[in-house]
């Protein structure tokens, strides 16, 4: 099937997409889904979503208060956003090498998800040095048994309450591996967090980010954060709590980075930095 143009699918409309099928979709086209979208492939039969021209892109899946169903996918040069939706994804590639992921100042996310139920599992992605990886806020979000390289911040959650970042690999992020912001109740769990340019995790929040210190729900800090069983090897800095955050960890493996732990204050407005109660933590050779 080829999409030559934005299309939009309406409300009370829903699509399924068969096994083994191909859509290719224009430079700058974009599909905006008002209506439940369901993308079912099978391990012998993926689905593929690839832009027109080789070497090309398009825009993007753009998913507006509905149900969204990606199973078994091959998505290469485009991008997924999700508002008010409940998304599910697994079992898919994403690869990203020629959509721009630098546009001025703006860094556009492989995989953005605003308010709903955001679920990744077994998803392998694959960037091209920019733009961010995951970037999902004041959603539900679990993140798990997932594949992230050459994408920074490959796990951004921000606004979240109640989310789950478990088995997952990011290596060679340019940025941070997992930044959570102005969180709450996230467990992160189980995930190999291997030479990547900045931190391995970073915990705080983004007081220059308008978006974020702006809204009515800032809290300016994350808190009941738990962070355990994770191998964090080979970052600038393993783990990071910034300005009144709060971290439980507890059996961590952190080491060969520049540095393993940091607890500052970021914001000059704090009085506190972060704080970290840790427990059979082996924090070594950085």
């Amino acid at each position: 099937y080829r999409v030559n143009e934005d299309i939009k699918i309406e409300e009370l409309v829903t699509i399924y997409i068969e096994p083994g099928t191909t859509i290719l979709i224009a430079e700058n086209a974009e599909v905006t889904c008002y209506g439940d979208f369901n993308a079912i492939g099978t391990e012998n039969e993926p689905i593929s979503i690839l832009p027109i021209e080789p070497k090309s892109y398009f825009k993007s899946i753009y998913f507006l208060n509905c149900e969204a169903n990606i199973n078994y996918v091959n998505i290469e040069d485009g991008l997924i956003n999700s508002k008010y939706s409940n998304l599910s994804i697994k079992n898919t590639n994403i690869t990203i090498n020629n959509r721009p992921m630098q546009i001025g100042e703006k860094r556009p996310s492989i995989i953005w998800g605003w308010y709903g139920n955001i679920n990744l599992n077994n998803l392998v992605l694959n960037g091209n040095g920019k733009g961010e990886g995951i970037n999902i806020s004041y959603s539900n979000a679990k993140i798990e048994n997932s594949q992230f390289y050459n994408t920074p911040d490959a796990i951004e959650l921000i606004n979240v309450d109640q989310g789950f970042i478990i088995n997952n690999i990011v290596m060679n992020s340019p940025d941070d591996a997992i930044d959570l912001n102005d969180c709450s109740n996230v467990k992160i769990k189980s995930n190999y967090l291997i030479n990547n340019y900045d931190k391995g995790i970073s915990i705080g929040t983004d007081w220059a980010n308008e978006f974020i210190s702006k809204n009515p729900q800032f809290n300016g800090k994350s808190s009941n954060i738990e962070v355990y069983n994770n191998y964090i090897l080979g970052n600038n800095i393993g783990l990071a709590v910034k300005d009144s955050s709060i971290v439980n960890s507890k059996n961590n493996i952190i080491s060969y980075n520049t540095i393993g732990v940091k607890l500052y204050k970021k914001h000059e407005n704090y009085q506190l930095g972060g704080t970290l109660h840790s427990q059979l933590d082996q924090i070594y050779n950085n």
